[in-house]
């Protein structure tokens, strides 16, 4: 098994999005993710839900920082027999529903003797 990180990408601060939404928009969202991680791991996959991500900054050698420009929304992890399957679980992925919203794959590589 191969594992890779979920980088939510989307054009809105998961903070305010979580804060405009109702109880009952909070709770379908949710159902919708748990679904959706219980009919991927159905598949010999796992998945592990990260968490939402705000307060961005990047910070240069010098020790300079400003507002970074990633639109990371968020995480999460996913083991999968191969990049491809990954693809293939992560394409009916809730977070793709929201507007403007998109996700980013990265392998983990082995790191021998950490």
């Amino acid at each position: 098994m191969s594992k890779f990180m979920v980088l939510y990408q989307a054009p809105f601060n998961a903070s305010q999005k979580m804060g405009a939404s109702t109880p009952a928009q909070m709770k379908t969202g949710l159902a919708e993710w748990r679904a959706w991680k219980e009919k991927t791991e159905r598949t010999g996959a796992s998945f592990e839900f990260g968490m939402p991500l705000d307060a961005k900054r990047h910070l240069e050698p010098d020790g300079a920082t400003s507002e970074s420009k990633l639109k990371v929304s968020g995480y999460g992890i996913i083991e999968a027999e191969s990049l491809e399957m990954a693809v293939g679980l992560l394409k009916d992925h809730p977070h793709l529903k929201s507007e403007g919203a998109s996700l980013e794959l990265l392998a983990f590589v082995s790191m021998p003797g950490l």
